[in-house]
């Protein structure tokens, strides 16, 4: 058997040592432990996926500590598994040897975004997916049961696909591979996804209960759906646990949510990020649209029905509103360009798409009038339930400004929500809909591509 040096693991408080195979070995388990035979549970080429639940408690994910002298002996592994409690591990070998943080890193978290779309493209469709996630080690992905071929293969095809990108990154592997990290769970996206419809259904019931929900839906982190409660007591979590089970987290704070309805001298046609205003308040212009070959200015749609002006001049009537079920948009029939305000407010940045997913731990910016640019705001779960205003929304996706900056401050409605590559170029994520109504640095934004499909736009670019 074909090994390389053996560096330590840290594996809760205990030590193990682990022999790594090189590539030319075919046979065997990737890791082998001082004092207890691993169980290789899956094996696809290089790739091995091995089983340490027997030795290890908790779900924990944890990674080798290694030293830069072991550096050189890792150029010709291809990929190293370790599974810990309900995880499994598996990465490229040469990209352990550093200790890049993806999570807080703006180039990093970039390159690692594109290597999750390409992964989630491939792999969504797989029975045991459940869920990709960006953490400060690269990309995870969550799945039933052990990887199969399909995301053994997928993994192989994705990493290396942000190469260009990490080029002159501080940090990044200088094979230009984000470290693809896979996890065993209990339950599937797909099955969350179920609980959250049935709990959207349960919710006038649970209210006549006494249990007035807030905002609900699947959290890849503890692979259960997490539950806020507008009254929270643990007399109404036991409740919700007793209905629902293990699959259902309720979280131990009272919570509400509100629109963050809340620059200024712009002229047709309109930017995205616009400061839009009428009787009833102010909110955000979204990315310029197109629909059926009419130009639209898209904001939020609990901003209000009518006719919207920005700094005396008008911008145009609400031709198409829908606040309930799986949208809270509207669309303003007015000229609009491909381009979204930056900060200062006299410099903007040119639309070149449209995000295809929503991976959790991305890094973006959100463009609100009041708030204006902010940056390091983090993707925390997708799917959610949420009420406010009268109204429950569905299929949103909850985010935090990693400082706990203000970014969904009222005002801030209906603007965007985007990842920014560089100085001058964006692309669209989403719309800034609801905010936490006593932290204005957690939020929620609807997908760009459901607003795309529920009103039949087009975002347009420059």
């Amino acid at each position: 058997m074909a090994t390389t040096s053996s560096p330590e693991l840290a594996l809760a408080g205990r030590r193990y040592l682990a022999l790594a195979l090189t590539t030319s070995t075919t046979s065997g388990p990737a890791w082998e432990a001082a004092d207890r035979q691993p169980r290789v549970v899956a094996r696809h080429g290089d790739a091995c996926f091995v089983d340490w639940r027997r030795h290890i408690e908790g779900g924990t994910v944890l990674r080798p500590r290694m030293t830069r002298r072991w550096m050189g002996s890792w150029g010709s592994i291809a990929a190293l598994g370790v599974v810990v409690g309900s995880g499994l591990w598996v990465a490229p070998a040469d990209a352990m040897s550093i200790s890049p943080d993806y999570s807080t890193s703006d180039s990093l978290n970039f390159a690692a975004r594109a290597v999750a779309e390409a992964l989630t493209e491939k792999v969504q469709g797989e029975a045991g997916f459940a869920g990709i996630q960006i953490t400060n080690t690269g990309v995870e992905l969550d799945h039933v049961g052990p990887p199969t071929t399909q995301v053994s293969e997928a993994i192989a095809a994705s990493a290396g696909v942000a190469a260009n990108l990490l080029t002159s990154a501080p940090g990044a592997p200088a094979d230009g591979r984000v470290p693809v990290v896979v996890r065993l769970v209990k339950r599937t996206l797909a099955q969350m996804a179920s609980i959250t419809g049935q709990i959207d259904t349960d919710q006038s019931r649970l209210k006549t209960e006494g249990i007035v929900l807030s905002s609900w839906g699947p959290d890849i982190t503890s692979n259960t759906v997490v539950v806020h409660l507008s009254n929270y007591s643990p007399a109404n979590a036991a409740l919700i646990t007793a209905r629902y089970g293990d699959a259902v987290t309720v979280d131990a704070s009272s919570q509400n949510a509100s629109g963050s309805a809340g620059r200024t001298n712009d002229s047709a046609p309109w930017f995205g990020g616009d400061k839009i205003d009428q009787g009833s308040g102010s909110c955000t212009s979204w990315f310029s649209a197109s629909r059926a070959g009419s130009s639209v200015v898209p904001t939020a749609g609990h901003c209000g029905a009518g006719a919207w002006t920005n700094g005396g001049n008008s911008v145009g009537s609400v031709g198409v509103r829908q606040f309930s079920g799986n949208m809270d948009g509207e669309l303003i029939f007015a000229s609009s360009s491909g381009y979204v305000w930056s900060d200062p407010t006299s410099t903007q940045r040119h639309v070149t798409g449209v995000s295809s997913t929503d991976t959790v731990g991305t890094l973006l910016c959100t463009d609100g009038a009041t708030d204006r640019e902010v940056c390091s705001v983090r993707i925390s779960a997708t799917g959610q339930s949420v009420s406010y205003d009268g109204q429950t929304i569905t299929g949103l996706v909850s985010a935090f400004q990693t400082w706990s900056q203000a970014a969904f401050s009222a005002g801030d409605s209906g603007g965007p929500v985007e990842a920014t590559s560089g100085s001058s170029s964006t692309i669209a994520v989403g719309m800034v809909e609801a905010r936490l109504t006593s932290d204005a640095s957690r939020g929620w934004y609807m997908p760009a591509r459901t607003v795309d499909s529920v009103f039949g736009l087009t975002v347009k670019t420059s």
